[in-house]
């Protein structure tokens, strides 16, 4: 028995993946002003908190980019959600962590400190894996012109993950405490493995998916970039590709963007606002659904425009430009009134995930198949990077200077960077070797 256009069941798995995701490593910013208060940790030690995540976030796509491509998208997936799923779980435990690895290692660093860093690294090397194990799913299963559109689908799993958690998070915290969020949260990722076991195999071995649409897409997926004819790019040399490099030099600096609003923002709302949890959940669901719809608008513009006879090129350049230019509206959120700078922020996250889906699109359109993971896994580096600079900075302005102004204002330059390498730097984007 065969299933129609079973390229869009594959997409939903992904999908709930990376909802899963944002579920999992949003569950510490909403808890942190409990957490905080809880074990009396300031603004510097919970940016070493966040950081441990971003650190294994950052490393993590390198390795888990090559191990994606070397095990394929069905048995690296599983290894990532498993491992993302029992540190997400195990975060519950973290003071308890903490005292064990402090009598192996007695470090100068607070025992429950220890504990959310140790649990926080796992954790974000499993997550690592999510976008090189996506972008390499979605362009063995989608022709060219659906591909941004598919990315920009998968891709707002992130916003939605990061719109439940605020309400879900906060509900768990006043119920049943801090511990549950994490427990609760952490399990659902286990069940995702199961249904995709189930559901998912490689395009060409799928016993399910009709021929009619696996002509469909290797028809649409120029398959002659993967032919004996392309050139031959090894692991080492993929940085040598100009816009690949690019990439990872301009994620560099727009990626903090997302990072500040997605890891700061409940605590920045908490003490330049005065906003207590349920004021914060529902400004921050209202903030994330805006980037949500961000990522279908930038997703299914772009694909339009290619459809219509656009550039690849010329049409992801019309939608991202304007899309930074808003995000410079950052530059006033310290200085109007609460509800206009919700209003603004929503409008930052819609703008962001519109350029962002684009970005994350790059590398499919330039690379053969056979490297795709492996060049999202350097393009992640490039960001994590990015917000690990950013993680620190934040925090000691934010303890500096008694608020996140600064900070805001800082978010709200970045395109300007973002923008000048999008040009300067990467350039055409051009399938590599035909440019």
């Amino acid at each position: 028995m065969k299933i129609k256009h079973l390229r869009w069941y594959i997409l939903a798995l992904v999908f709930a993946a990376t909802i899963i995701n944002y579920l999992d490593r949003q569950t510490i910013s909403v808890m942190a002003p409990a957490i905080s208060k809880i074990y009396r940790l300031d603004e510097p030690t919970m940016a070493i908190i966040f950081s441990a995540f971003l650190w294994a976030y950052t490393i993590g796509p390198t390795i888990t980019g090559w191990i994606i491509d070397k095990l394929g998208s069905r048995r690296g997936y599983i290894l990532a959600m498993g491992i993302w799923s029992a540190a997400g779980v195990l975060t519950a435990a973290a003071p308890s962590i903490g005292r064990v690895f402090h009598k192996v290692l007695p470090l100068n660093v607070a025992p429950v400190v220890l504990g959310f860093i140790v649990c926080r690294f796992i954790l974000g090397l499993g997550e690592s894996a999510n976008w090189p194990a996506a972008i390499k799913t979605i362009s063995e299963w989608f022709p060219t012109k659906e591909r941004s559109f598919a990315i920009g689908w998968f891709n707002s799993g992130s916003s939605v993950g990061a719109v439940v958690a605020p309400g879900l998070c906060t509900w768990l915290l006043l119920t049943y405490g801090w511990r549950m969020g994490f427990i609760v949260v952490g399990a659902i990722g286990f069940i995702w493995i199961a249904a995709w076991l189930v559901l998912y195999r490689p395009l060409a071995t799928h016993p399910l998916v009709t021929e009619d649409e696996r002509n469909y897409i290797r028809f649409g997926q120029e398959i002659e970039r993967d032919s004996d004819e392309a050139p031959k790019v090894r692991w080492i040399d993929i940085l040598r590709i100009k816009p690949t490099r690019g990439v990872v030099l301009t994620r560099f600096f727009m990626d903090p963007v997302w990072w500040f609003y997605t890891i700061w923002l409940p605590t920045a709302l908490a003490k330049d606002r005065g906003m207590d949890l349920k004021s914060i959940a529902v400004f921050a669901t209202l903030a994330f659904l805006a980037s949500d719809l961000g990522n279908i608008f930038g997703g299914g513009a772009s694909s339009w425009l290619i459809k219509n006879g656009w550039s690849v090129n010329r049409a992801r350049k019309s939608v991202m430009v304007p899309c930074a230019l808003c995000i410079m509206s950052g530059l006033a959120v310290p200085f109007v009134s609460a509800k206009a700078a919700v209003a603004l922020i929503a409008l930052i996250m819609f703008c962001y995930q519109s350029w962002s889906v684009n970005m994350l699109t790059i590398p499919a359109d330039v690379l053969p198949r056979r490297i795709v993971a492996s060049a999202a896994g350097l393009s992640h580096m490039g960001a994590g990077f990015g917000g690990i600079v950013m993680n620190y900075v934040v925090g000691h302005l934010a303890k500096s200077t008694g608020s996140f102004t600064i900070p805001f204002m800082l978010m709200g330059l970045m395109p300007l960077i973002g923008i000048a390498f999008l040009f300067l730097v990467i350039g055409r984007i051009a399938p590599y070797g035909k440019d």
